[in-house]
């Protein structure tokens, strides 16, 4: 017998209670739940008591993993019965009570070897029950017995579950209906939430720990009277203190109390484990939707202004405005609702939201804030002076007297069976630090061996702080010390990691640490989650903090640079298992490779493929590898990536529409790589050709994935890192390009992707961001760092209306860009996301010219011409939407408007009559819109030409005829006037240092530098600087002012002394390439110019960027006119330009290099090149009215004829070569080759500058005045004419019949002119540059560019590409470009794309077969062969 009062006694008393309890409720109850729950409380006793033995450890260690196996099982059955109770059989009855009976027969056995012993004491509170004497077998014999009573229990369950399978099945189908109904009623009003319900919880608290009752009562109390009472005016109750004094907790306790009183408006708890609960990005939106739940009366409203702010992305303050501070001025409960934001310290960009906090809290007086943070200095400084502030001074620890009664409580709440005299021990030890109780209590609820830890925790005189506590944490997780290294390697890649990880993206990333479970679950005093797919979270910043600081860490230190090694090993390592081409599997062996938008349900084919590890892998190797790139494990590791994988790594990251992260990647990888001594060329320039081809070729990444591997591999440099590595591989997929052109790799960044020509470029967000414009009507906005594309906004894209960008401004702080469409609505554009902000403004009543952003407040200024022809200047306002003030009205329109710096002043320029012509400027006040003064000047054009000082105190307006007119800021007072030396030509630019004292000026095509030193209205020098040997297009003073910059059209950047007027040495040298509307940055530090071919080149000086060796070629226009030799082996080439010495050149197409010397003779541009059908003899026209015949085997002039003809602009060879037609824009010349005389011609009445020569070379086809006619080779009789008004551009004789195909600018008609009927039908068309008219050889079909039509029938039929039936590979013109992309008549979608920075030489192209030809600014050929894409 047990003694009364000792432990085995208690025990031995308290399961004989349990035992008869649930043998009650098996017998008693009618269903199941309640005697599964008894089985599983009597289960739960048993394993912990076995759990407690000493001796035959293994023996018993073996019996409690069955038991917690059966104890699994029948919390399963509870799970199941919860949700539906089932009625009970004898059957289950029975195997309960047998079951019962050998958990009572294990607990008898285990309490009575149980060694009662002693007095209580520290060892005896926690001590295992190791003295008993049962034998194995008899351990043995009760295993069995309890595996036998087990699966007669669990066969007896599964009858009753199966009974429930279909009525279960029934309910769940209905259910699912319901709820789909409710999700369309719920999408079609677009209130879905957009995060998921774990991380809702996490954003509103509602998984944090609350107060334990009687804890916190003081500070509740004080908070909670706050709150009630009206009288209280303080808005916001701050409280603050230290880590881990509890802050949170309370924050959490009164939500949920003020949640359940219905007064709680609205809460947000930041987390530095997420970016979106660290930040303001998605405060506003989750504070609103979390007020819309609380708030029924305006979620409506939220509702809808969530859907305006998804698709508009406002400003911060915008969005807080519109989501949470109008909404809650609408609520008409005026009694006090109450907001929470809870740990404002974790918050980036913290003093936004404290602005406007206290900004608009005063304009809802019945809402109060509770607001909790560390005292941090920055949010101290803006706290500490407002008058909204209640709670200043509370303190929830102090250090000197600390209180211990609310830890005291809290502990005993948390661990119930801790003695009294331990958890006074360890309150004591908390120092009233809740963080440290918290953990603690932690552990000990966790740990297999509490007892060891208790007595660690206060037997130690050390062990007091949190440090100790961590460390503690830390070597407890830390079971096996020999694990040491595996143990950081999952510490530092938690705490190191750029978004949270969970512990299976862990195990992906760590496959040979088996332990990473194990490890996570025994740190969660510290982290938190331990469910394997959820992201692990620090629960406290104070444990990352220890972590990092040597000093602290003791043994367990993080050191950023190894834990970044590490995970990009680790994420290569996955990276190049995983990675392949054509990662999604798609099939398209049929037709051509697809771009993106053309793959069905790409973004589920991205989740199918693709796990939560290989997203955090692919996102952010490069920059764990940029932060330890010093590592040489770190460097290989990206060598061979870059060698084998990049390829592969970019596809994926175009299919899941990550570009963005690509290029900032690759870049911060080439800042990094850049700053390792003796480094080797060939790792410099494996990371530097990474970086420039993810960049070069970002525009086509972002259309086509799978394009990567095909023309941007054909047209790299031919000694680039990435040819020599995967040219080869991809053989199949690379069309043929060969070019007598040499490429190589930028040592700048350049900026690719406009198709038009840039008409505007500028500098945004503290020079962080380039804003670019094109005549395409395109808007990019690019990160000027890594070059990457934040945002484009391209015609008929802006918010889906057809609209065309005709001119943006940048705001002041560089935050926003506003842009007017051709429609003349206004737009504004946040320079930070790239995102459009609001909604358009509406100006479509007038014509907006001109628009600027005011300098001091969020709005605008336009200058625009009303219905009534009057100039009108309007302010707008950018949050309101709505003019302000009165309109500024001129008679005159404005060429040109500037503000001054302080916002109050407005300076216009207006023209009379015709440009240039006198100008009128008038400076307006912008605090009554009246005129303050105005003046004339005697000539003006219509560029900009006012600029203020940058103090306000002057402003500098400028004319045709070289005068600079300076007047006072405030006052528009007449100052000074400055001419330069050649008065006589116009002032182009001024520019104003920035003390005001020197101005700089330079003329409209000139090449020198004007500069003066003014003070007080006198000039005290003058300087004329001379140095540049072509047109200045830029000028800029330094930030001292002590220097001044002027780029030139002659490609460099000269700097000049202020003082001295003395050429200094540039801060860039070499040649910038050919220059368009630069830009430098106020710093000196970048310099943008745009480039011939629709790039802009930003050069970093700061990092030593040098220009090139040599000049730019300048812009040529001159069009490419192009024959191939029938026999395909060499193509001719002339220019329709005036040379000073004109020539046509033999090309070889195998090589693209030139055959023999030049062929010249022509005195002006070349018109038109033909081959003879056999390819010995080329035919050239000319503006000079001749034509000339050359060998083409040696390029001899053979015979020049001399014409009557203006131009010669089209020649025709017959199949024998004996006659040879030409045409022009009045004359039709037919010339025996042989005979060498003119057989025939027309009259000058007639226009033929189109012409054609049937099949059997018996007739020709022309244009002539209004109309087409046709002519007999032999004779010169016309034999049929018809009447068509407007422009022809091609004509086509049908093989067989007597059809004729007329190209127009709209349609194509098909003329039956032997019917002597006038064309009747019309073939809709539009007609576009380069592409050709033509039958096929049977006459089946009809092509124009990629349009084809069978014409078999009377009444042709438009095909598409899959309805072709015949063999195009006899057709010419069976390829065409357009839009970047080479297209193959016969194939579905684009066949080729062509890299952005290339396509401005694709303006003129031509087709032959499988080839298509261009030609580079230089006037060398680029020939692309798509032949292995026709298989």
């Amino acid at each position: 017998m047990h003694a009364k009062g000792s432990t085995a006694y208690e025990r031995t008393s308290d399961w004989t209670v349990l035992f008869f309890n649930c043998l009650r409720e098996i017998s008693e109850a009618s269903e199941m739940l309640a005697p599964l729950k008894s089985t599983s409380m009597l289960l739960i006793r048993g394993l912990e008591t076995v759990r407690t033995m000493h001796n035959n450890r293994s023996a018993w260690e073996e019996l409690a993993r069955k038991l917690a196996l059966h104890h699994t099982t029948i919390n399963g059955y509870i799970s199941q019965l919860e949700v539906g109770d089932r009625p009970s059989s004898n059957a289950s009855q029975d195997a309960l009570k047998k079951y019962a009976e050998v958990l009572s027969a294990i607990l008898r056995e285990a309490t009575a070897s149980a060694d009662v012993a002693g007095t209580p004491n520290l060892k005896k509170t926690f001590k295992r029950i190791g003295d008993t004497q049962i034998e194995k077998d008899r351990i043995a014999e009760l295993s069995r017995d309890a595996d036998f009573a087990h699966r007669q229990f669990d066969e007896a369950m599964r009858i009753i579950m199966a009974r429930q399978v279909t009525e279960l099945q029934q309910q769940l189908d209905r259910v699912r209906a319901e709820i789909m109904q409710e999700i369309g009623e719920l999408k079609s009003r677009n209130d879905l939430p957009d995060f998921d319900e774990p991380f809702l919880s996490l954003v509103r608290g509602q998984d944090l720990d609350i107060c334990e009752q009687g804890t916190r009562s003081e500070i509740l109390g004080q908070i909670r009277i706050w709150a009630i009472d009206e009288q209280i005016k303080s808005q916001i109750y701050w409280l603050n203190d230290a880590a881990g004094t509890g802050k949170t907790t309370i924050a959490a306790t009164l939500a949920d109390e003020w949640l359940t009183n219905r007064t709680l408006a609205g809460r947000f708890f930041f987390s530095p484990n997420s970016a979106a609960t660290s930040s303001l990005d998605q405060f506003c939106s989750l504070l609103a939707k979390d007020i819309a739940l609380q708030l029924p009366e305006v979620r409506q409203v939220i509702n809808a202004r969530i859907r305006e702010v998804s698709t508009a992305c406002l400003r911060f303050s915008q969005q807080f405005r519109r989501l949470v501070v109008e909404p809650l001025k609408l609520v008409s409960d005026k009694r006090n609702l109450l907001l929470v934001i809870d740990a404002l310290d974790n918050c980036k960009g913290r003093d936004k939201l404290l602005s406007e906090l206290l900004l608009h809290l005063p304009s809802i007086s019945s809402v109060k804030l509770l607001l909790t943070s560390r005292p941090l200095p920055d949010i101290t400084d803006i706290l500490s002076t407002s008058t909204l502030i209640e709670g200043y001074n509370t303190c929830l620890l102090d250090v000197y007297n600390p209180s211990y009664a609310d830890v005291t409580i809290y502990i005993r709440k948390r661990v119930p069976k801790l003695e009294g005299e331990y958890v006074d021990l360890i309150a004591n030890r908390s120092g009233g630090l809740f963080i440290w109780a918290a953990t603690v209590c932690r552990m000990l609820q966790i740990y297999r061996r509490p007892s060891k830890l208790l007595h660690q925790i206060l037997d130690s005189q050390s062990f007091k702080g949190l440090d100790d506590l961590y460390l503690q944490v830390l070597e407890q997780a830390l079971v096996d010390k020999a694990a040491h290294s595996l143990f950081m390697n999952i510490l530092e890649a938690v705490t190191i990691s750029f978004q949270p990880l969970s512990i299976s993206s862990l195990q992906v990333l760590f496959p040979e640490n088996d332990k990473v479970d194990l490890f996570i679950q025994d740190l969660c005093g510290v982290l938190k989650d331990g469910d394997p797919h959820r992201p692990i979270k620090v629960l406290h910043p104070t444990f990352r903090e220890f972590l990092y600081q040597a000093d602290r860490a003791n043994g367990f230190l993080v050191r950023t640079t190894n834990a970044h090694a590490l995970l990009s090993s680790s994420c290569v390592v996955l990276l190049l298992g995983v990675l392949k081409h054509n990662i999604l599997g798609l099939s398209y062996q049929k037709s051509a490779i697809p771009t993106n938008t053309h793959i069905e349900n790409v973004n589920d084919l991205v989740e199918q493929n693709t796990t939560v590890a290989l997203k955090y892998a692919s996102s952010y190797w490069a920059r764990h590898a940029a932060a330890s790139i010093l590592e040489s494990d770190v460097q290989e590791k990206v060598m061979t990536f870059l060698s084998t994988k990049l390829l592969n790594w970019l596809e994926l990251m175009s299919f899941r529409g990550c570009v963005g992260q690509c290029i900032q990647g690759l870049a911060q990888l080439q800042t990094a790589v850049a700053m390792i001594e003796n480094r080797s060329d060939l790792k410099q320039n494996a990371v530097s050709n990474s970086y420039q081809f993810a960049l070069q070729n970002q525009s086509l990444m972002t259309e086509a994935a799978l394009h990567l591997y095909t023309t941007p591999l054909a047209f790299l440099p031919k000694e680039s890192f990435i040819s020599e590595r995967y040219q080869r591989a991809h053989k199949v997929l690379i069309p043929v390009v060969t070019s007598a052109a040499s490429t190589k790799w930028s040592a700048h960044t350049v900026l690719t992707g406009h198709t038009g020509h840039i008409e505007q470029v500028a500098f945004a967000l503290n020079y962080t961001r380039v804003v670019s414009r094109d005549t395409d009507n395109t808007l990019s906005l690019w990160d000027i760092e890594s070059g990457s594309l934040i945002g484009k906004q391209s015609a008929g894209s802006v918010k889906g209306k057809q609209v065309a960008i005709k001119h943006f401004t940048v705001s002041p702080d560089g935050e926003e860009v506003a842009f007017v469409t051709k429609s003349n609505n206004i737009y504004v554009l946040s320079a930070i996301t790239g995102a459009l902000s609001g909604e358009p403004i509406d100006a479509s009543a007038e014509e907006i010219l001109h628009i600027t952003f005011c300098p001091n407040r969020r709005r605008i200024i336009t200058s625009s011409i009303s219905s009534t022809m009057f100039n009108v200047l309007r302010l707008w306002d950018l949050e309101a939407q709505t003019t302000v003030g009165n309109p500024m009205r001129l008679d005159v329109p404005t060429t040109c408007m500037c503000l001054s710096p302080d916002g109050t002043m407005l300076v216009s320029v207006s023209i009379y009559g015709h440009c240039p012509g006198k100008g009128l400027v008038i400076a307006w006040s912008l605090e009554d819109y009246s005129q303050v003064v105005s003046y004339t000047m005697s000539r003006v054009g219509y560029m900009k030409c006012i600029r203020f000082c940058p103090d306000g105190s002057y402003f500098a307006t400028w004319t045709r005829d070289g005068t600079i007119h300076l007047r006072l800021g405030h006052t528009g007072e007449r100052m000074l006037e400055l001419c330069s030396t050649r008065t006589n030509d116009p002032v182009d630019d001024v520019v104003i240092s920035p003390s005001g004292r020197h101005i700089a000026s330079y003329n409209f095509g000139g090449s020198t530098v004007y500069l003066w030193e003014v003070k007080s209205g006198l000039v005290l020098n003058h300087h004329t600087l001379v140095g540049h040997e072509m047109d200045i297009r830029y000028l800029l003073f330094s930030p001292e002012g002590d220097r001044v910059v002027s780029i030139s059209l002659d490609q460099t950047v000269r700097v000049w002394n202020t003082h001295t007027g003395e050429g200094l040495q540039s801060f860039f040298t070499g040649y910038t390439g050919t220059i368009m509307l630069p830009e430098l940055s106020q710093d000196w530090r970048y310099l943008l110019t745009v480039g011939l071919s629709n790039q802009i080149n930003i050069y970093d000086v700061s990092h030593q960027c040098q220009g090139e060796e040599k000049p730019g070629d300048e812009r040529s226009f001159a069009v490419p006119v192009i024959a191939f030799s029938p026999l395909g082996d060499i193509f001719a080439c002339g220019f329709t330009e005036y040379v000073s010495k004109p020539y046509i050149q033999r090309w070889s197409v195998e090589t693209t290099q030139p055959l023999g010397e030049p062929m010249t003779g022509h005195t002006n541009g070349v018109r038109c090149v033909a081959f003879t059908s056999d390819g010995q003899i080329i035919a050239s026209g000319s503006d000079d009215c001749t034509v000339r015949l050359w060998s083409s085997s040696t390029g001899n002039a053979l015979w020049t004829i001399p014409t009557e003809m203006n131009t010669v602009e089209r020649i025709a060879f017959t199949f024998t070569g004996e006659v040879m037609v030409l045409g022009s824009n009045h004359k039709i010349y037919v010339i025996n080759t042989k005979a060498k005389n003119v057989v025939w011609s027309t009259g000058k009445e007639n226009s033929n500058s189109e012409l054609v020569l049937s099949a059997d070379n018996s007739k020709i086809a022309a244009t002539c005045d209004n109309g087409v006619g046709i002519w007999d080779v032999l004779t010169g009789k016309q034999m049929a004419r018809c009447d068509i008004s407007g422009r022809i551009f091609h004509l086509s004789f049908h093989p067989q019949r007597d059809l004729l195909a007329i190209c127009s600018y709209t349609c194509i008609y098909l003329w039956e002119f032997n019917s002597g009927q006038i064309p009747s039908l019309e073939l809709q068309i539009k007609y576009e540059n380069g592409f050709q008219l033509g039958f096929t050889l049977d006459g089946k079909y009809l092509l124009y560019g990629d349009l084809v039509w069978n014409v078999q029938s009377k009444r042709p039929r438009k095909l598409g590409p899959g309805d072709i039936r015949v063999d195009l590979g006899s057709y010419e013109q069976s390829l065409i470009y357009r839009d970047g992309w080479i297209y193959y008549v016969a194939t579905r979608g684009p066949l080729l794309p062509i890299p952005s920075h290339l396509r401005e030489q694709f303006f003129d192209w031509t087709a032959f077969y499988n080839l298509i030809l261009v030609w580079t600014q230089d006037k060398l050929p680029v020939l692309v062969d798509c032949t292995p894409f026709f298989h």
